[in-house]
């Protein structure tokens, strides 16, 4: 009886140490609050976005409530994927109401809700998202209530390629071990074609290089070898086309645009938002910081503008991705010193 004992205690404290995790769904019990009924509020692959679709006010929220044991899963950890603005979480519990969170980049935040609330206990919390800013938004990707602080390591791959639309740059994690060769051709075919030797950046102990007088849109083999010809890393990769799929044309006249064109839209890998000018016009106005800015926008092309002036920028990019402009005539822009 007492070794039967004795393993139950060892099962219960090994079930103790191991950490508890209770997610919260993000399922058709989340809202969009009363005083932000004009948000839009979707859930893209089981996600929670939200956007400020009100131009006069200065934020959007959602809400849920539930109910969670604070001694034994305190600590509240929050995922955001992309955010255009600043975002914010606040806690609800009785008649407390704590800012957890305000943050301006993605990435997890985490905070112990029991010590900040001072409770302890189960208790019946309600949780509120924000996006916080006009015409922004935040993808938040996960919340959760932990009985431990989560410790995250975030590391670079060992080995990894970066094209571009006929070249591309490689990476390769190593100590110093001499002399690195890459060698690379098109997948499917034979024959391999050498490149210019590796360069070893000791302060962060990794091989890089570039591969250049490549074809656009193509997919590639690649493989790193030695001083003796034995292969240390292998791999794919496909440069970019420069004709992606448009799915939107938007054509810009500056008769109309007399203050910072403010982009947030976002077009989609298969369905890129063309902006094109209309003919024969320039586009610039003086004594602002920039004629266009794009904020949290996704797969944008400017193809064919004119534009002339800027105080700090022509086209300014905040947490964007996937822009590309060509074909354009940017003059005039910056300051002077």
């Amino acid at each position: 009886m007492k070794k039967l004992t004795a393993i139950l205690l060892v099962a219960v404290s090994a079930f103790l140490l191991a950490a508890q995790i209770v997610n919260v769904p993000f399922d058709g019990k989340w809202k969009v609050m009363p005083l932000t009924k004009d948000a839009k509020l979707t859930r893209p692959q089981g996600k929670l976005e939200i956007a400020n679709n009100n131009k006069q006010r200065p934020y959007a929220a959602v809400n849920v409530r539930t109910e969670i044991d604070l001694s034994a899963t305190p600590y509240l950890a929050v995922d955001v994927e992309e955010t255009s603005a600043r975002g914010q979480v606040k806690i609800l519990c009785g008649r407390k109401k704590i800012l957890v969170f305000d943050f301006t980049k993605e990435g997890t935040y985490q905070v112990d809700l029991a010590k900040a609330l001072q409770m302890n206990g189960r208790k019946k919390i309600e949780i509120c998202l924000y996006v916080v800013g006009a015409e922004g938004f935040v993808t938040y990707s996960g919340v959760r209530f932990n009985s431990k602080e989560e410790k995250k390591v975030v590391t670079e791959p060992g080995f990894y390629v970066k094209p571009t639309f006929i070249s591309a740059g490689y990476y390769f994690k190593s100590k110093n071990i001499g002399r690195v060769v890459p060698y690379f051709k098109k997948s499917g075919t034979s024959g391999w074609t050498a490149g210019v030797d590796a360069c070893y950046d000791a302060e962060k102990g990794q091989y890089r290089g570039s591969l250049v007088r490549l074809a656009e849109n193509t997919s590639y083999d690649i493989k790193l070898t030695d001083g003796t010809g034995k292969t240390l890393q292998s791999g794919k990769f496909k440069t970019w086309a420069d004709n992606v799929k448009i799915a939107k044309t938007i054509v810009l006249d500056p008769a109309t645009i007399k203050d910072t064109l403010v982009i947030r839209q976002r077009g989609k890998a298969d369905g890129w938002i063309r902006y094109i000018q209309k003919k024969g016009t320039v586009l610039g106005f003086k004594a602002v910081k920039s004629i266009i800015k794009l904020e949290g926008a996704r797969y944008i092309v400017f193809d064919g503008l004119n534009i002339k002036g800027g105080g700090m920028h022509a086209i300014e990019i905040n947490r964007s991705k996937y822009i590309r402009v060509r074909n354009s005539e940017i003059t005039g822009w910056g300051i002077v010193g």
